[in-house]
């Protein structure tokens, strides 16, 4: 990560990024001070920011890019359904398998009542079924 942060230091792209250093959010320090460390350079990055932030939960290092002031998601409608908003976007994006988001999902059309209807469906169907087990 040092490599690539001096690759890019002083230069344009560097204006693009936001880098979180690993050993500040993985898993040596307490969970609270892991939280408050991310959400710091979460906080400082601007918009058309990327924030990387490589991390180690323990035994395996996933990346977390995050890019908060670009809207990535359907426009929500109303001020009560971000619940099933939130749902439909999640189950878009693990039915169509793509990892690049964007590519997977139209970002500026609100999600019709139908299928808002059918989210409601299917978690009031699937947590009856639960229960029942």
């Amino acid at each position: 990560m040092m490599y690539l942060y001096s690759s890019v230091i002083g230069s344009k792209e560097n204006m693009q990024y936001v880098f979180v250093d690993p050993s500040l959010i993985s898993s040596g320090n307490t969970q609270e001070s892991r939280i408050r460390n991310l959400c710091s350079r979460l906080i400082m990055s601007k918009a058309n920011q990327v924030v990387l932030a490589p991390f180690n939960p323990g035994g395996h290092w996933p990346l977390l890019a995050v890019n908060a002031y670009e809207d990535t998601c359907p426009l929500q409608v109303g001020s009560t359904t971000c619940g099933y908003y939130v749902m439909k976007y999640m189950s878009e994006i693990v039915n169509r398998g793509s990892i690049v988001i964007s590519d997977s999902i139209d970002t500026r059309k609100p999600y019709s009542q139908a299928e808002l209807d059918e989210v409601r469906l299917n978690s009031w169907t699937n947590e009856s079924i639960i229960q029942e087990q």
